[in-house]
C-alpha cells in the first residue's frame, strides 16, 4: 500500500552571505593658502555615504563616499579652522555563491575617525569604515502532509513556528527643508561639520506595504562670527512606505536606513540664520514570514511491515525577538570646562556565550570637542562600550543589531568628562535545526500477527520517557496506553507500573 500525499511548496529568500568588512579610508588634506599654519589637530568627524551596490557572479561590490571635517587651531592663536573632505571608496566582497538575481541589504558606519598633523600644511585623516552586507537567493521548499492515513499507521506530526524570508523591498525619498536657528544661538559663519543620522522609530506591515515612521537627526557645529564654535541639532519627521509583493499581517520586519547623498548650506539672505538641509535616503526591507510548518517527524505500523521515506529539512524555528534600551556610560579624564560637541560611532554588535544565554556587546568610538580650564578648544577620543545579555539555549542563534536612541550627550563631569548615550538592541532569537519529515513510504498490512500477540502486557518503566516511544516499542496506540493508565500528559516518570493494551 502506497501513502498519499498532499505536497506544499513554500518560496523563500535563502541566505546564501552574511559578512561584516572594516576598510580604512585616508586621505591628505592640504591647508588651502587662505588659511593660517597648523598648530595642533583639536578633532574629526565623519559620515558615510552610500552610492550604490551591485552583485555579480562571484562578488558584490559597495561604492560610496565618505564625507569628512577637521577642527585645528593655527600657529598664530587665532580662532579655529575647519577643513573638510569627499572621500570616494569602494569595497569589494568575493562570494562563490553570489549572482546577479542576488537580493541585498546593506548597512554602512563610520567605526571610527581620527586626524593628525603630517606638518603645518598638510593633515592625514582617518576614517575605519564599517560594512555589513546579507545577500539572499530566491528557493523553495516542499511539506508533505499525510492524508487519510490508514488504522494500522500511527504518525507524530508537530507544528513549528519557522521563520522565512520572503521578500525585500526598498524605497528612496527625500528629506528637503529649510531650517532656522533658534533664538539665541549666535548666527553662523562657517559650518565646521555636520551629520544627518536616519533613525527608524516605528514600523509596521499592513496588507503589500511596509509603512514606517522615523526621524532624520541633523547635528551641525559652525563658528561665529566671534570665532566661537556652537553646535545646532534639529530632528526631522519622515514618514513613508515600501511597496511589496505579497499581503502580510503579524510577520516580522526589518529596517535599515542609509544616506545616500546629503547637502547643508548657509542661506546669503538668511542673515546667517537659515539653512538649507537636503538629504537622500534609501530605506531596505526584509520581511520575514512566520509560518506554522506541520511535519511528520516520526511513524510506526501497529502490524504489518512499513518502509518509510524521509526527507531533512534544515530549518530556523524562531523563539524570541526582543527590543531592549541600554545606555552607554563612561567617563573620561580630561580638564573639562565646557563640552561644546560630542559625536559617537557605533561599531557592529559583538556576540560571546555565557553560561545561561549570549551577551551581546556594542563597541564605539567617541569624539569630543571641548573648552579646558583655561578656555582653549581641545579634542578627546575615547574608546567604549556597553552589553546586554538574553537566556538562549545552546543551539540557538542570535541576530543582533545596535542603533544609537534619541538621548545622547557628554558633560563635564566630576573626574573629567561624562558621556551617556541609550543604545537600543533590536535581538531576534531562533533555533537551527535539522528535522525529518514522512515523505512516502510503503505499508504491507499483517493479517496473521494478531493470532501470536497477547492482548495486554503488564510492565514497569526503566526510565522517564514519552508514551509515544512506549506505543512504538510495544506497536501499540498512544491513545490506548493512556486510557488503559488515565495517564495526565506524554511523559511518564521511571518506574511506573503500566498496563500495555496490544492491538489485534
Amino acid at each position: 500500500m502506497e501513502l498519499v500525499f498532499q505536497n506544499k511548496t513554500s518560496a523563500f529568500l535563502q541566505q546564501i552571505l552574511h559578512e561584516t568588512r572594516s576598510q580604512e579610508q585616508t586621505a591628505e588634506l592640504i591647508v588651502p593658502d587662505s588659511f593660517p599654519d597648523c598648530a595642533r589637530i583639536v578633532s574629526s568627524c565623519a559620515s558615510a555615504i552610500l552610492r550604490g551596490k551591485e552583485c555579480r557572479q562571484g562578488s558584490v561590490t559597495v561604492t560610496g563616499a565618505v564625507r569628512a571635517g577637521v577642527l585645528y587651531v593655527p600657529e598664530d592663536e587665532s580662532a579655529p579652522r575647519a577643513l573638510d573632505a569627499y572621500v570616494p571608496f569602494s569595497l569589494r566582497i568575493d562570494h562563490p555563491s553570489a549572482t546577479e538575481q542576488m537580493q541585498s541589504l546593506l548597512e554602512l558606519r563610520v567605526r571610527s575617525v581620527d586626524a593628525r598633523m603630517i606638518h603645518s600644511r598638510k593633515v592625514l585623516l582617518r576614517v575605519n569604515l564599517g560594512c555589513e552586507l546579507t545577500c539572499f537567493a530566491q528557493t523553495s521548499e516542499t511539506f508533505y502532509t499525510l492524508t487519510q492515513p490508514p488504522a494500522e499507521l500511527q504518525v507524530k506530526e508537530q507544528t513549528y513556528p519557522i521563520l522565512l524570508p520572503t521578500e525585500t523591498a526598498e524605497r528612496s525619498f527625500v528629506v528637503d527643508e529649510q531650517l532656522e536657528l533658534p533664538a539665541g544661538k549666535p548666527e553662523i559663519e562657517h559650518i565646521c561639520w555636520y551629520t544627518a543620522q536616519p533613525l527608524v522609530t516605528e514600523r509596521k506591515l499592513i496588507g503589500n506595504k511596509a509603512v514606517f515612521k522615523g526621524l532624520l537627526a541633523v547635528k551641525a557645529l559652525y563658528q561665529a562670527a566671534d570665532g566661537s564654535l556652537n553646535v545646532f541639532s534639529q530632528e526631522l519627521p519622515f514618514s513613508q512606505y515600501c511597496e511589496l509583493e505579497q499581503d502580510y499581517e503579524q510577520d516580522a520586519l526589518t529596517l535599515l536606513p542609509a544616506v545616500t547623498g546629503a547637502e547643508l548650506e548657509l542661506l546669503q539672505d538668511g542673515q546667517g540664520r537659515k539653512l538649507q538641509l537636503t538629504v537622500n535616503l534609501l530605506v531596505q526591507a526584509l520581511v520575514q514570514a512566520l509560518r506554522p510548518v506541520e511535519l511528520c517527524e516520526d511513524a510506526y505500523v501497529t502490524r504489518g511491515t512499513f518502509e518509510p521515506e524521509w526527507k531533512q529539512y534544515a530549518l530556523a524555528c524562531r523563539l524570541d525577538a526582543q527590543q531592549l534600551h541600554e545606555t552607554l556610560r563612561e567617563s573620561f579624564p580630561a580638564p573639562v570646562r565646557a563640552v561644546i560637541d560630542s559625536t559617537l560611532y557605533l561599531d557592529f554588535p559583538e556576540q560571546s556565550r555565557t553560561q545561561t544565554g549570549v551577551q551581546v556587546k556594542a563597541p564605539c568610538s567617541v569624539n569630543i570637542v571641548y573648552l579646558d580650564d583655561d578656555g582653549a578648544v581641545q579634542g578627546l577620543t575615547g574608546r567604549a562600550q556597553t552589553a546586554t545579555e538574553i537566556a538562549l539555549s545552546e543551539n540557538g542563534v542570535c541576530s543582533a543589531r545596535v542603533s544609537v536612541g534619541r538621548d545622547g550627550f557628554a558633560a563635564p563631569g566630576s573626574g573629567g568628562t561624562d558621556v551617556r548615550y541609550d543604545l537600543l538592541f533590536e535581538l531576534e532569537c531562533s533555533a537551527h535545526q535539522t528535522l525529518q519529515s514522512l515523505c512516502g513510504g510503503k505499508l504491507e498490512p499483517d493479517a496473521q500477527r494478531a493470532e501470536r500477540r497477547p492482548s495486554v502486557i503488564i510492565r514497569r518503566t526503566e526510565r522517564a520517557q514519552s508514551v509515544w516511544e512506549l506505543a512504538k516499542q510495544y506497536s501499540t496506540t498512544v491513545q490506548a496506553i493512556s486510557q488503559a493508565n488515565q495517564l495526565p500528559g506524554d511523559q511518564i516518570e521511571r518506574g511506573e507500573m503500566l498496563l500495555i493494551p496490544i492491538q489485534p
